[in-house]
């Protein structure tokens, strides 16, 4: 038995655009020694966001050594379960807005808080229009740091993914012209 099948014993089997049938193995489970045996076996690897964490998606080539004969059924592919949207305590958002007044970046508060970088944007966002009385300089550098993600990030994913880039980009002219 291959490193692929006793993996597949541990993590799912899931159907994910644009990659098809393929494991999902969280980033901080996946071993570096494991890249090579996969590569031998014929397994093509890729890294992306899954449900708002760094994960490596195995997926064994058409054709490989292993493939399955043409006939045999393939593999059903469980639905992807909703996304379990977690509700903000009053610890969160004071921890939250420590980490903001510290200058993270909110990709960093995000990995913190254990939630994604958009519910720390969105939830910034909410308490900007709810603060009392921001003061004009910390709001100026919260702008700043929030643009310098906003681009970072698009130039990350330019030009694989130029619909989130788009989308990117209009909230850092939004904030430009706030």
């Amino acid at each position: 038995m291959g490193l692929f099948e006793e993996l597949s014993r541990v993590y799912p089997l899931e159907n994910v655009h644009p990659y098809g049938l393929v494991l999902i193995v969280p980033n901080s489970a996946f071993k570096p020694e494991w890249k090579p045996v996969l590569e031998a076996e014929g397994v093509q690897i890729y890294t992306n966001a899954y449900d708002g964490k760094v994960c490596f998606f195995l997926r064994k080539r058409e054709g490989g050594d292993e493939a399955k004969p043409a006939g045999e059924p393939q593999p059903e592919a469980k639905p992807k379960p909703k996304p379990r949207r977690l509700e903000w305590t009053p610890q969160d958002l004071e921890v939250l807005r420590r980490l903001r007044t510290e200058g993270l970046a909110p990709s960093e508060i995000a990995e913190r808080l254990g939630r994604s970088v958009g519910s720390v944007l969105n939830k910034l966002r909410e308490l900007k229009g709810q603060d009392v009385k921001p003061e004009a300089e910390s709001r100026k550098s919260e702008n700043e740091a929030l643009l310098t993600e906003l681009l970072s990030a698009a130039q990350t994913l330019y030009p694989r993914f130029k619909r989130a880039t788009a989308l990117l980009l209009k909230e850092a002219a939004r904030l430009l012209e706030a």
